[in-house]
């Protein structure tokens, strides 16, 4: 696995971790 494929790789699921903490924050807060 090159460098960048790996950087790419942990930016996805970062995101993805953050999309579903903010769509969690929306369903309990709203």
């Amino acid at each position: 696995m090159r460098l960048i494929d790996r950087y790419f790789f942990a930016a996805t699921m970062t995101a993805t971790v953050v999309l579903w903490f903010y769509v969690a924050l929306l369903v309990v807060g709203g």
